[in-house]
Order: structure tokens, then sequence, then C-alpha cells
């Protein structure tokens, strides 16, 4: 099994939502793996996603984050301090 973690920040009252996805195939379908919507705070939060397995004819895994926030003005939505465990 293998896990992200990472630190995330989502300050603002027009905050939209910060998500992850998963893609084990070129083109293939993105599965979402976490999603916050909403003002956190202002400050760095942890998370943590179980990544799902990839069989042995995978050619690998990617991941994929979204951002959205409804207002462009006095937002912020960071991601930062990934680290991948096996």
């Amino acid at each position: 099994m293998c896990s992200m973690t990472f630190y995330y920040h989502m300050y603002g009252k027009d905050i939209g939502m910060l998500s992850i996805y998963s893609r084990t195939a070129v083109n293939g379908k993105l599965t979402r793996l976490w999603r916050k919507s909403g003002e956190v705070g202002n400050y760095y939060a942890r998370d943590v996603v179980t990544l799902p397995l990839v069989s042995a004819a995978s050619t690998g895994q990617a991941i994929q984050v979204n951002c959205r926030v409804l207002q462009e003005n006095y937002n912020a939505v960071n991601i930062g301090g990934v680290v991948f465990f096996a």
C-alpha cells in the first residue's frame, strides 16, 4: 500500500474546492481520492491519502491536484510538503 502525505492551506471567504485524483492508465478515468471545500483557516493542515494499488501490468500512476476558487480576490489555496510512502 502506498500513501501520500501533504499539507494544504485554504483561506478566504470564497474558497472553493481542493481535490486529489489518481489515474492508473494513460487517458484513463480519474478517480477522486480526497476533497476538501470551504475555508479551513489561515494555517496549513495535514492529511494523508491512501493511493490505490496498481497492477503489475500498469505503466504507473499519475496524481492530479485540482483547485477551484469562487472569486480570485483575497483567496489562498496552497499544497506543499508532499511525500509518498510505500
